[in-house]
């Protein structure tokens, strides 16, 4: 059997002990146990929800940090192994944004693909990333747009970060190494 009682003044944690007090003077025999307050009920009931998007959020963290690390590296082994190529278009004349510019162009051409795979993909998971969810649509527009518009500006960042060391390339030395 439960009891819900409701109050309008004090504290209500306070109250359970006056409230064993007044069961128990009817029937001190009567066992008492598990008394909480309504904000007790629903944060033990959230809990586990509150874990799940705790971890998944952690995972998400990690997994843009892995993705950073990631296009960094990529970007910056294609610029290593075409360090010549730039060299050599500097000591042509070419300007360096015209190279910065064609070093993010082929840094964002695998990127596309993998976004649009990422997108088909989560959309036919649309029901197991349903049962996930809370209060949110499988399909939020909002967050197809805002998914990969934060890829694309994280790739940005880390081709930009990456390009900065290419401009900086001496055409001279890298003309003389061989």
């Amino acid at each position: 059997m439960s009891v819900v009682l409701r109050t309008t003044t004090g504290d209500p944690a306070t109250l359970s002990s006056s409230f064993q007090q007044a069961v128990w003077t009817v029937d001190h025999d009567e066992p008492l146990s598990d008394i909480q307050t309504l904000d007790e009920i629903v944060n033990d009931f959230n809990s586990q929800r509150r874990f799940n998007v705790l971890a998944l959020g952690s995972f998400a963290g990690i997994g843009i940090l892995l993705m950073l690390v990631g296009m960094f590296g990529l970007v910056s082994s294609l610029i290593s192994a075409h360090t010549r190529d730039i060299g050599i278009r500097f000591a042509l004349g070419a300007r360096r944004t015209q190279v910065c510019l064609s070093l993010l162009r082929s840094s964002f051409l695998p990127v596309f693909p993998g976004i649009a795979l990422g997108l088909l993909f989560s959309f036919l998971a649309k029901r197991l990333i349903g049962a996930i969810l809370f209060q949110t649509s499988p399909l939020d527009l909002l967050t197809y747009i805002s998914t990969p518009t934060a890829l694309l500006l994280i790739l940005i960042l880390t081709s930009l970060a990456a390009t900065r060391r290419a401009a900086r390339i001496d055409p001279a030395g890298v003309l003389r190494q061989e």
